[in-house]
């Protein structure tokens, strides 16, 4: 009996115990000394074999049994010279048993790679299958290993500390036989803010990663029983969270008159998230949310990121978005993928403007 899986463009047979390897398709190098496949034992001896592909194709005996719990194979390829880095092409678990696993993160925003905003929830999805369905069966056959880590990024560089991954565990758990679970959740990121010369914590400000990861499971023989743990990464996926932005309208204060000397008007945001339209609009009356007002186009900002940003921007000729002297309100707003795509308000301000002159003279007549 044969059976047979892929691994990249290549393909892998396997019969009677043993693995024999048929190495298929083209390479732009005409030598192949440095294309390998790596065997990993997934039993407790975690004996590691890479074998070197003397040609493009052809058949050949892996150089280890498969064990019971299985082995990984992954495929590797060497550049074309002068590149001769080593590069990781694709993998493939094969055994008396296979689990299978995925990971899939849905947010609000698009964007690849994953990401979020720390006040949005996001959904997580974890399907398994190919595990042995039997109660009576050993753990490392019936069930997976699930990791939840997260890991806090620096507010000035928005990244971990060079050097200082901390992947500090959320859960760890012996989680799933198959079947699927779906969670609907927050970040457990926390982050900080000062407030009043102190700092505390603020969960609108959280920034990091968080990453979801399913392995096997590897039975090891300790000599006074058995141990249970992680072995082979089934499926992973990292979400980004990026912290709320926070903005201020500078140069024009609530209840303010506005008399003929217009003022500079500007406005600062910190965080803006990095898929945002940052822009400030005015509209007659007193402060209502939703209004759709006049938008100042000196003051429009399209941010593209990757990280969040930081704004100040004038927003010149703004008084010609004015019309006849009386009350007036300015909003600060962002559109972000969040909230339907509608704009959410950072800042507002209500004011009123006075053009009018009045000159104060006495008429008086001489005989």
């Amino acid at each position: 009996m044969k059976r047979a899986i892929r691994v990249g463009g290549r393909t892998l047979l396997a019969a009677c115990g043993l693995l024999p390897i048929c190495v298929t398709g083209v390479f732009a190098q005409t030598e192949a000394d440095g294309d390998l496949i790596r065997q990993i034992q997934m039993d407790d001896s975690g004996l590691i074999w890479d074998y070197y592909l003397p040609t493009l194709e052809g058949v050949t005996p892996a150089p280890m049994a498969i064990p019971e719990s299985g082995a990984k194979f992954e495929l590797y390829a060497q550049g074309i010279e002068p590149d001769t880095k080593i590069y990781f092409l694709d993998s493939k678990i094969i055994g008396t048993y296979q689990p299978k696993a995925k990971v899939t993160i849905t947010s609000e925003d698009p964007a690849v790679p994953l990401r979020t905003r720390a006040d949005r929830p996001y959904r997580v999805k974890l399907r398994t299958a190919g595990m042995v369905n039997d109660d009576d069966a050993d753990l490392h056959e019936r069930m997976v290993f699930y990791r939840y880590v997260k890991e806090d990024y620096n507010p000035k560089t928005h990244a971990a500390p060079l050097g200082q991954k901390t992947n500090q565990v959320e859960v760890e758990s012996f989680f799933m036989e198959n079947g699927a679970l779906i969670r609907e959740q927050y970040t457990s990121l926390v982050g900080e803010t000062v407030e009043k010369g102190k700092v505390i914590e603020d969960a609108t400000k959280a920034e990091g990663e968080e990453v979801f990861t399913i392995f096997s499971i590897v039975k090891a023989d300790t000599g006074s029983g058995f141990s249970y743990t992680a072995s082979a990464i089934l499926d992973s996926e990292t979400i980004k969270v990026w912290p709320v932005a926070e903005g201020k309208i500078i140069g024009v204060e609530e209840d303010q008159k506005v008399l003929r000397n217009i003022p500079e008007v500007r406005y600062q945001v910190t965080d803006v998230y990095p898929d945002s339209l940052i822009y400030l609009h005015v509209y007659e009356g007193e402060e209502a949310l939703g209004t759709v007002g006049k938008v100042i186009a000196a003051s429009v900002r399209d941010i593209q990121a990757d990280e969040p940003q930081e704004l100040d921007v004038i927003a010149e000729n703004w008084e010609q978005y004015l019309g006849d002297d009386g009350v007036y309100t300015m909003e600060l707003l962002s559109k972000t993928p969040f909230n339907n795509g509608e704009p959410e308000r950072l800042d507002v301000v209500t004011f009123t403007v006075d053009r009018e002159i009045v000159v104060n003279a006495n008429v008086g007549s001489s005989e």
